[in-house]
C-alpha cells in the first residue's frame, strides 16, 4: 500500500489515498502516463483524455511547477529511482491544495481562441 494524492477534477478536490489497486483504477481510466514533477515525485494522468472529454466536461487543473494546464484527474506518487517503481509520497495534502487551481475551459467564439477561466 502507498500514500499517494488525488487529485479530481470533476469533483474538484484533492485528497490523501492509499492506493491499493492499479493506479488506474484511482484514476478512473484504462491507459495512464506519467509526468515527471520533481526530483522525487511523478504525477500520474489518464493518457486518453484528449479522447475522453465528456469524462471531464472542459475541466483541468494547474500545479505549480508544471506550465500546461491537465485535462484529467491526476495521482501524485513518489519514485524510488534505484528501481523505478512508485513510492509514498513526501508531499503533504495540505503543500499540494496549496499549489494546484482548478480550471474550466471556455470556448470562444470562433477564430477568437480559448480562455481558462479559474472556479
Amino acid at each position: 500500500m502507498k500514500r499517494g494524492i488525488l487529485i479530481d477534477v470533476v469533483e474538484r478536490s484533492v485528497t490523501e489515498i492509499d492506493v491499493t489497486q492499479k493506479i488506474s483504477h484511482h484514476l478512473r481510466c484504462d491507459m495512464i502516463d506519467v509526468m515527471m514533477y520533481s526530483d522525487s515525485e511523478d504525477i500520474y494522468v489518464d493518457d486518453s483524455w484528449r479522447f475522453n472529454t465528456e469524462n471531464y466536461v472542459n475541466t483541468y487543473f494547474e500545479i505549480e511547477g508544471v506550465t500546461k494546464p491537465i485535462c484529467s484527474n491526476g495521482l501524485i506518487l513518489g519514485i524510488d529511482h534505484q528501481t523505478g517503481k512508485s513510492v509514498n509520497t513526501t508531499l503533504s495534502l495540505e503543500e499540494v491544495k496549496s499549489k494546484i487551481k482548478f480550471l474550466t475551459f471556455v470556448p470562444t467564439p470562433k477564430n477568437k481562441g480559448f480562455v481558462f477561466v479559474w472556479k
